[in-house]
């Protein structure tokens, strides 16, 4: 608190509290949140975010999304991978654009894919990786 006297007149004013400064997220969380938001606001439909820490090597999280046309694919995969430019992420690589029936965008930490829905339901990579490994060997026959 700090007292300022002016013209015999005391008033008190209190000084803002230091806020704690905020945590930041580790980038590869900021870049699946900024992504997520990306896909949401360019109307991407059925957006899953699958955690692949201790299941997968090669990347921490998986986006998958459907667009509604090839077009809206393109866009979808344009939008995401200059999300992925502005915050510097190194080399990311885009495969399948031309096509645009299932659009790839590899950001190392994180792997975007972008289905138009007849692909989606045929391919059902989601469900890879949704089933735990238990119930995965369950369900494979002996021979």
């Amino acid at each position: 608190m700090v007292l300022y006297i002016k013209k015999h007149i005391m008033t008190k004013i209190k000084t803002p509290a230091k806020s704690a400064p905020k945590p930041t997220l580790p980038i590869e969380q900021q870049l699946r949140d900024l992504l997520v938001k990306t896909l949401d606001e360019d109307k991407a439909e059925d957006i899953v975010v699958i955690d692949l820490k201790g299941k997968a090597a090669y990347a921490d999280y998986m986006i998958v999304a459907t667009g509604l046309n090839s077009r809206h694919l393109q866009s979808l995969a344009e939008s995401c991978n200059e999300k992925v430019r502005e915050l510097k992420y190194p080399n990311a690589r885009m495969e399948g654009l031309n096509d645009a029936n299932w659009v790839i965008l590899d950001a190392h930490d994180i792997i975007v894919h972008l289905f138009r829905p007849a692909v989606r339901q045929f391919y059902k990579l989601e469900d890879l990786w949704t089933i735990e490994p238990a119930a995965r060997e369950q369900s494979v026959p002996d021979q």
